[in-house]
């Protein structure tokens, strides 16, 4: 039955109340939940006890002389009043479609969504504040100011309360490393492009629509509160579960797969003739850049249980004409801008996303070229109900080869993917917030012991570049295989990042870690020392759980029912690897005998007259070496700073000093925590709202959280 005839058919039935003054009419209502009234006595009541703590109120009044409805009026005299709105809300119903119709396909948004979240932020009212102790006594559900929970990660921006990416060269060395499997062929996708997760995507999935409740007071000096309920009708947004499915708890860790959505912006670059070069350059490869890039993010996620695929890959701008920026430097700023059109901008967000909050949505736009160091910043945790809250943003270079998606980089790129993702998943920053620096345990996590900042500003900076350069190239001979398979079967803090000369925080157990991928350093030390830890990858599971269930429903589905493609016959073949022993920090080869003065040496070696601790080498062929121009004859360069005396087997330069040994080892994850609180026991008639719907266990009120049925705002109404 179609709106029209329904509306019809209720005024209809009202038209000729039943001889029962209570009769099915009165039923209907009251187990409808009333409309808000409560029958008493042949009497609506405004303000019914919901027994969940609302005051409730019994006073009535008569029908006034102009014949409008009052409170304790039988339903006789109700239902012609009723009757006649029906009738006049059934004669303006066409004209509401099709200002509904027109309201979506021009995208319209509520002057609230359309405000960016950027420009949301504020101090948190004490009445939200109040209202918050009613929440479970959880970390995540302890009251803070959006500035902490729900920031951006920025820096250089105008807002003193963001947290950013920030690219960092570890090395003035172009030295690269072989590849592990994680180097991968041009597929889009990490299982196989789509052809991991598609039959199941396809078999138990449909968009709907979205319920969004915006409140507003429309008469402050009564408090009345009206609730609109508005239907969003957008193909990207998916909220329907999956069917016939049971969703394991978060406590449980259960295994997630998943979905990423990649949006490549573009930019007009110059005009020939007809027809204007696109940019960024290689584009095109795209879907090779990021099937490397997430191979690597699943190997380093996986000992979280949680593994990505890459859905859709959307980088072609005659399909989605969206993604053409007018110029580069539209580009450039297109993660920062506050104007119409930015990636700030919610109604723009809304009309791209795709398969939005089920899968991640990923804006790659641009690069730190030009001086920006801003890699990437995601929302923390992300919304499942605004898009411009609920997204990511890393820059082009991030995941291009010729970037830092590269052995030569480190592999940084899949680095700072997963640094955003794991945001977008709840995650903070093992310091905190990054003003003011405090040793308080401000990322909610019991394992990861309190910094005062991120390693990359701490004094020890250069101590821990050195130590971590050692580690890859001495312990791990710079092979990617061991690397990778030391990561993705590390959960926990490692002993070799336990060091006492690393340690902001002096009166607070534990020391800083190096390699934990949610702080800030360089890109080394999340070669040799990266991981999360099991509190970490805990509230991971448990914040998407409580504030992305739809996302958290479908990860589970998809890893029990998706069927991963056989492997390829042929791999990709393996990157180039170099011996950081064996050239110049240009990269030329070293000969392998060589003198210098009295002495010989063997490729990179520390020579006696040089005070320096860098390594020194004779070049091999001085005509195939550029810096060796003025030198035809013999050439001595220094070689990179991954080749140190450790690394290269060498013994130390004369009056090098020798770091000091490390300390006793202390097994930081036996440390006896005490036990986490019992969750709150909430009455089931506080988890339902008075029309019988189900309750989110978490939702977000103004600048903080709340659970189920609570009164936020000290109205005496629990909503």
């Amino acid at each position: 039955m179609g709106p029209l005839e329904l509306s019809a058919a209720v005024a209809g039935a009202l038209s000729s109340p039943p001889a029962d003054t209570r009769g099915d009419a009165a039923a209907i209502l009251a187990a409808a939940g009333g409309c808000g009234f409560t029958m008493r006595n042949d009497a609506f009541i405004n303000g019914g006890d919901l027994n969940n703590g609302a005051a409730t109120t019994t006073t009535t009044t008569t029908t006034s002389a102009n014949g409008a409805v009052s409170r304790g009026d039988p339903l006789p005299m109700l239902a012609p009043r009723i009757c006649m709105v029906l009738k006049q809300l059934h004669a303006d119903l066409p004209m509401l479609q099709k200002i509904a119709a027109q309201m979506q396909n021009s995208s319209w948004m509520t002057s609230q969504q359309q405000q960016p979240q950027e420009q949301r932020r504020g101090d948190y009212s004490n009445a939200a504040t109040t209202a918050a102790a009613a929440a479970p006594t959880t970390e995540m559900m302890t009251p803070k100011p959006r500035s902490t929970i729900y920031s951006p990660r920025r820096r250089d921006l105008d807002e003193s309360n963001v947290i950013a990416e920030t690219s960092s060269s570890s090395s003035s060395s172009s030295s690269s490393s072989s590849s592990s499997s994680s180097s991968s062929s041009s597929s889009s996708s990490t299982y196989g492009a789509s052809d991991a997760a598609a039959a199941v995507i396809s078999s138990n999935e449909s968009d709907t629509s979205i319920d969004k409740d915006n409140r507003n007071n429309f008469d402050d000096d009564n408090r009345q509160r009206r609730v609109m309920q508005q239907s969003v009708m957008t193909s990207g947004r998916i909220y329907a579960m999956p069917t016939g499915f049971n969703v394991s708890s978060p406590a449980a860790m259960p295994p997630l797969l998943v979905p990423l959505v990649f949006h490549v912006m573009l930019y007009k670059e110059s005009s020939s003739g007809s027809n204007s070069a696109i940019g960024p350059e290689d584009f095109g490869k795209a879907p090779s850049f990021l099937d490397r890039i997430v191979r690597q993010l699943n190997l380093m996620s996986k000992p979280t249980n949680i593994q990505f695929f890459i859905k859709e890959i959307r980088n072609n701008a005659t399909a989605y004409p969206r993604l053409l920026l007018p110029n580069r430097t539209t580009w450039l700023n297109f993660p920062f801008c506050k104007t119409s059109g930015c990636l700030s901008d919610n109604a723009f967000v809304s009309a791209a996303v795709a398969d939005w909050p089920r899968s991640i949505n990923i804006f790659v736009v641009s690069d730190t070229t030009t001086g920006n160091s801003v890699m990437g910043y995601a929302f923390v945790p992300a919304s499942d109900l605004t898009p411009s809250g609920g997204i990511i943003f890393v820059t082009w270079d991030s995941i291009s080869s010729c970037g830092y998606n590269s052995a030569a980089e480190y592999n940084s790129g899949s680095q700072t993917l997963l640094h955003e993702i794991y945001h977008h998943l709840g995650l903070q920053h093992p310091f905190g917030d990054t003003t003011p620096a405090t040793c308080n345990d401000d990322d909610y996590v019991i394992d990861t012991p309190a910094t005062l900042g991120p390693v990359s500003s701490s004094s020890y900076y250069s101590t821990a570049v050195s130590y971590c350069m050692d580690l890859f190239w001495g312990r791990d001979g710079g092979n990617w295989d061991t690397v990778f398979k030391r990561l993705s079967s590390t959960l926990g803090i490692p002993e070799a990042d336990m060091n006492a000369w690393a340690d902001s925080c002096p009166n607070k157990l534990g020391y800083d870690e190096l390699g934990n991928y949610m702080t800030y350093n360089t890109a080394v030390c999340y070669t040799a020392l990266g991981h999360l830890t099991a509190a970490q990858a805990q509230r991971a599971h448990y914040i998407t759980s409580e504030l992305n269930p739809v996302l958290y429903a479908w990860g589970q589905y998809y890893a029990r029912t998706a069927k991963f493609p056989p492997p390829s016959v042929a791999g990709s073949p393996p990157e180039p690897y170099i011996d950081v022993c064996k050239v110049t920090s240009t990269g030329c080869a070293c000969k392998g005998n060589w003198s210098y003065g009295s002495n010989w040496y063997s490729y990179c070696a520390p020579l006696s007259a040089s005070p320096a601790p860098r390594l020194w080498c004779q070049v091999e062929d001085t005509a195939h070496c550029e810096a060796c121009t003025n030198y035809p004859s013999s050439c001595i360069m220094t070689c990179g700073v991954a080749a140190t005396s450790t690394v290269c087997k060498r013994p130390p330069s004369p009056g090098a000093i020798s770091p000091p040994p490390p300390p006793p080892y202390i097994n930081q994850q036996l440390r006896i925590f005490p036990p986490p609180p019992p969750p709150r026991a909430v009455p089931n008639a506080c988890k339902k709202a008075i029309n019988g719907c189900e309750c989110r266990s978490t939702w977000e009120y103004g600048n903080g959280y709340v659970s189920y049925c609570t009164d936020p705002d000290n109205s005496g109404q629990l909503w």
